[in-house]
């Protein structure tokens, strides 16, 4: 319930020198999430760093939520009411899966994204890196500086094969993993 209060107080403005804010570990769900995800489309939203870490409620649902504002936002940002794009999302310790990751990854302008601590395992490990690498081993991702995906469960394959993607360019302004 506070976290949709706190997306109200958003939405309408009530908060104009917000740019960053941690709702972790305060029991986020998908509810919450797609309220947050409404308001931080909003004009006058100027969020740039959002982390919502440790809400393990807290699903793929929201995640492509979040992904479209982060679009939206970066494809609006020429406009002069349109809020600047977010560069910072943290969604660690939630309940998402790889499903998301394509969407995550497409986000432009995001240039730190956290999944430290998501169940990705192998296989999402390997649809992190057809994330990143798009068809035909094109760029897929252009100005993510920062990537946490430790314990995700990546196995060797996918952190090899993120590597090597890496190492083609996949990320080119990419300085940390962790």
């Amino acid at each position: 319930l506070g976290a949709l209060a706190l997306a109200a107080a958003v939405e309408q403005g009530a908060l104009p020198l917000l740019d960053s804010l941690n709702l972790g570990s305060c029991g986020l769900s998908d509810k919450g999430g797609l309220q947050l995800a409404v308001s931080l489309g909003k004009a006058g939203c100027v969020v740039q760093d959002l982390s919502i870490h440790g809400n393990p409620d807290v699903t793929d649902v929201t995640a492509t939520a979040l992904a479209g504002v982060t679009r939206a936002r970066q494809a609006a940002s020429a406009g002069t009411t349109a809020p600047p794009p977010l560069r910072s999302l943290d969604l660690g310790a939630t309940g998402i899966t790889s499903a998301s990751l394509a969407p995550l990854t497409l986000a432009h302008g995001l240039q730190r994204l956290g999944l430290l601590g998501c169940k990705l395992g192998g296989p999402g490990g390997m649809q992190l890196v057809h994330a990143l690498v798009g068809s035909e081993g094109t760029l897929a991702v252009s100005g993510l500086h920062e990537l946490g995906v430790s314990a995700c469960g990546l196995d060797l394959d996918s952190v090899t094969a993120l590597l090597a993607a890496l190492g083609r360019g996949a990320a080119p302004e990419l300085s940390s993993i962790e």
